[in-house]
């Protein structure tokens, strides 16, 4: 869950209009595009929390690891050019909908960003 707060109420951003008392959305609320945004935005603070409704397995990195390789091969799949933006958010990080696709599984933002991450600390 994506919890955001505005430094002036009825800031908008994202498509959304922000209050200033902070505000739960679900993690599909957005789109990669749009957390990008309200990442950036200095008028907005946002978090992520696990809802109280979601499951947190024993060992979060252990659901990942059955994936690894395959996150690892979709990733490989890109387009080096980071400036592609059918591969790439403006961050650097790979496109969740791609990722998605090439593997055939549901993937999360959170799911992308420690695969990405291993996977980057892996060609080091």
């Amino acid at each position: 869950m994506f919890l955001i707060s505005s430094k002036q109420n009825g800031f908008r951003r994202a498509g959304v209009v922000h209050p200033a008392e902070e505000t739960g959305y679900p993690d599909d609320y957005f789109n990669d595009e749009q957390i990008e945004a309200i990442v950036e935005e200095p008028m907005l603070s946002i978090s992520h929390v696990v809802a109280p409704d979601q499951k947190i397995p024993a060992d979060p990195f252990a659901e990942l690891t059955a994936l690894d390789k395959a996150f690892g091969c979709a990733i490989d799949c890109l387009d080096e050019d980071k400036k592609n933006k059918d591969d790439w958010t403006r961050s650097g990080a790979p496109q969740v909908k791609v990722l998605a696709s090439i593997m055939g599984e549901d993937v999360s933002a959170g799911m992308r960003d420690v695969a990405y991450k291993m996977h980057q600390e892996g060609a080091e």
